[in-house]
C-alpha cells in the first residue's frame, strides 16, 4: 500500500474534523450516538488496508490520525453509517491532475501517427499528462523548436545532440529510444547502381544535410566502403525538401534518395519502381542485434529532468508506449485514418509497410536502459574514429536510464 491511502486517511480524519468544528457548538446526532470506540471501529477497518505504513510514515503516526478521527467523529454525533460513507468517499480513488505538455514534432512523419493516435487513445493521460499542445512543423522548424526551447522535451536528432553537448556544452540529455535510422537509400527498380561504391561520383538526393539519420548514414559509409557523404570527390549531395526530393528521383535529376521517414516509406511500398540499396538499421542490427536510434531519440533540457526526474521518466514512458501502441495493427489503422494526411501516408500501399515495419522492429526502439545506452554508444566510437564527431561526452552527462 502507498502513501496514497495515508493521504486519503488523513483527508478522512480532516473531513470528520470539519464536522465536528462546524458553527454549531451542539451537534445534533442524526441517529443513535456512538462511542469512540464505535467510530475507531470503523476507522480500524480502512487501516487494515495498510499492513505495514507507507515508505516514510511511521505506525504512530498512522494510528495518530486514527485516533485524531475517531475522536471528531464521535463529538460530531455521526451516525456508523455516515462514519463509514466519510471514510469511502476518501478512500474511492480520484483522477489523477493531468499536467499540460507541448510535444513538438515533424510534419510527414512517423511521429504523428504515434504523438496523435496514442494521446487520443488516453496514452499520455495515462502516465499524468495532458498533451493539448501537439505541434508539427516542417523539418527546419522542427529542428530549431527544441533548440530555441519552444519545447522542454522531444525527438531530437541524436548525434546533433551528442556534438552540442560535447562541443558546445549545451545542457541537454539524452533519457529515451525513439526514431531508429529506419530511413534506406533507394534507387530506380531498373537502375544500374547494384552496391553502394556504385554510387560514386554520383549524385545522392538527400533532406537535410543536418539530420541524425544522414550523420548515421554518414558514418557507416566511412567505416564501411571508405566513403564520405560530404566529399564532393566521392558524392555528389543534393538537398531539397522531401517531396521536391522525390519528385527529383522520379524525374531522374539524381541518382538515388535517402528520405524523410514517410518518403522512405513511400519509396518502399513501390517495389516495382523503388529498389532498396541500403539500410543503416539492418547494417547495426546485424553488427549489434538492436536498431540504430540516433535518427530522434528523447532528448531534454537538463534542469527540466532535474527539476522533477518522476515527470521526466512518465514522459518517457508514455513515448516508449506510444511506439508501442502504434506497432498493433488495430491502432496503426485508426491513426492512418486520422492522422495519414499529416503522416504523409497516403495510400494502403504505405500503411501495409508502416504495419510490417512496425512488427519487424524497424522503425522505434522503445527502450532506454544502460544495456541500450552502451550499444548505441558504441556508435559514436565510430563516429569519433572517422572525425564526424570530435568529442564523445561520458554518457553520465549526455544519456541517463530513467526506465528499464
Amino acid at each position: 500500500m502507498n502513501k496514497t491511502i495515508f493521504v486519503a486517511i488523513l483527508v478522512a480524519s480532516m473531513a470528520l474534523g470539519a464536522v465536528a468544528c462546524s458553527s454549531d457548538p451542539t451537534p445534533t446526532p442524526s441517529g443513535p450516538s456512538l462511542t469512540s470506540e464505535d467510530v475507531q471501529a470503523a476507522l480500524s477497518q480502512a487501516l487494515a488496508a495498510i499492513p505495514t505504513p507507507p515508505p516514510g510514515v511511521t505506525a504512530e503516526e498512522v494510528e495518530e490520525i486514527a485516533r485524531r478521527a475517531a475522536e471528531q467523529a464521535a463529538s460530531a454525533g455521526l451516525t456508523m453509517a455516515e462514519v463509514q460513507q466519510a471514510i469511502a468517499d476518501a478512500l474511492a480513488p480520484k483522477p489523477p491532475e493531468l499536467e499540460p505538455i507541448k510535444l513538438v514534432s515533424p510534419t510527414n512523419s512517423s511521429f504523428a501517427l504515434s504523438t496523435n493516435g496514442a494521446a487520443d487513445a488516453g496514452v499520455f493521460r495515462k502516465w499524468g499528462f495532458d498533451p493539448v499542445d501537439r505541434v508539427f512543423l516542417p523539418f527546419p522548424g522542427f529542428v530549431a523548436a527544441f533548440a530555441t526551447r519552444q519545447s522542454e522535451v522531444g525527438n531530437y536528432s541524436g548525434t546533433t545532440a551528442i556534438r552540442r553537448i560535447a562541443g558546445d556544452g549545451q545542457p541537454w540529455v539524452i533519457i529515451g529510444g525513439g526514431l531508429t535510422v529506419m530511413q534506406n537509400v533507394y534507387v530506380p527498380v531498373d537502375s544500374p547502381i547494384q552496391t553502394v561504391e556504385d554510387l560514386r561520383g554520383k549524385k545522392l538526393g538527400v533532406w537535410s544535410r543536418t539530420s541524425g539519420a544522414l550523420e548515421a548514414l554518414r558514418i557507416i559509409w566511412l567505416e564501411e566502403y571508405g566513403i564520405d557523404l560530404f566529399d564532393p570527390n566521392d558524392i555528389d549531395l543534393v538537398v531539397a525538401a522531401p517531396p521536391v526530393l522525390f519528385a527529383l528521383a522520379e524525374q531522374g535529376e539524381v541518382d538515388a534518395q535517402f528520405q524523410l521517414s514517410s518518403l522512405t516509406v513511400r519509396a518502399a511500398s513501390r517495389p516495382d519502381e523503388w529498389r532498396e540499396l541500403f539500410s543503416p538499421n539492418v547494417w547495426w542490427q546485424e553488427r549489434t542485434g538492436q536498431p540504430l536510434v540516433w535518427a530522434a531519440p528523447v532528448v531534454a533540457w537538463r534542469d527540466w529532468v532535474s527539476e522533477d526526474v518522476d515527470r521526466a521518466r512518465r514522459l518517457v514512458s508514455a513515448l516508449h508506449e506510444s511506439f508501442d501502441w502504434l506497432a498493433e495493427p488495430a491502432n496503426l489503422r485508426t491513426a492512418v485514418a486520422q492522422y495519414g494526411e499529416l503522416a504523409g501516408v497516403v495510400d494502403q500501399a504505405q500503411a501495409d509497410v508502416y504495419e510490417r515495419w512496425l512488427g519487424e522492429g524497424r522503425i522505434y526502439l522503445s527502450k532506454w536502459d544502460q544495456e541500450t545506452i552502451d550499444i548505441q554508444w558504441e556508435f559514436l566510437e565510430l563516429a569519433q574514429k572517422h572525425g564526424v564527431i570530435e568529442d564523445i561526452p561520458p554518457k553520465g552527462v549526455a544519456a541517463r536510464a530513467l526506465v528499464e
